[in-house]
């Protein structure tokens, strides 16, 4: 399977053995192209709309990924599997979206490793964020895609900066200290 730009860039900044789950996956894409590669063993495809996850379950079917990539209908984290998840992707909406989406279930990050975030918009208020709450960022890149891209991805080209975080907490203990108080 191949990825645009913008999702392949994603897919790189998730760390290879780990357990992803992607939130509001919308198409699949990412879960099934990182486990399709070897990337990651198993992958979860989340979204709360039920005809994107039964765009992705297609998908899914079509890339023969069914046993290692399982669909999830969620309203953001609240029904990930806490235990088995190592890596969260939430890409494609806007950051007040990400960081309600942080906020609402903050204690399901308790045992995730890194996340990979890539709003759309308010950049500034997703790092405010992650900086409240004790996460550092890694690694990131922006990616200046083309405007054919843009149009075909996204009908409008009123987006020209794509994001790109990867997010990882600074002090393990400190983090399930804070999520138990």
């Amino acid at each position: 399977m191949e990825l645009s730009n913008r999702l392949e860039t994603i897919a790189s900044f998730v760390t290879e053995g780990y357990v992803v789950a992607d939130i509001g996956t919308d198409h699949g894409y990412i879960p099934i192209y990182l486990t399709s590669n070897g990337n990651c063993p198993r992958a979860y495809a989340m979204d709360v709309n039920k005809e994107p996850l039964s765009r992705a379950k297609t998908h899914i079917e079509e890339e023969n990924a069914g046993e290692v990539v399982s669909c999830i209908l969620s309203d953001g984290l609240h029904e990930l599997p806490q235990d088995d998840v190592d890596s969260i992707v939430i890409a494609g909406m806007g950051g007040d979206l990400v960081v309600r989406i942080l906020e609402q279930d903050f204690d399901k990050l308790a045992n995730v490793k890194e996340l990979i975030l890539s709003p759309q918009s308010h950049l500034e208020r997703v790092r405010h964020f992650l900086n409240d709450h004790g996460f550092r960022i890694l690694e990131e890149e922006f990616l200046n895609a083309a405007l054919k891209t843009m149009k075909e991805e996204y009908g409008s080209i009123n987006q020209f900066m794509i994001k790109g975080l990867n997010i990882s907490m600074q002090q393990k203990e400190d983090f399930k200290q804070k999520v138990l108080e």
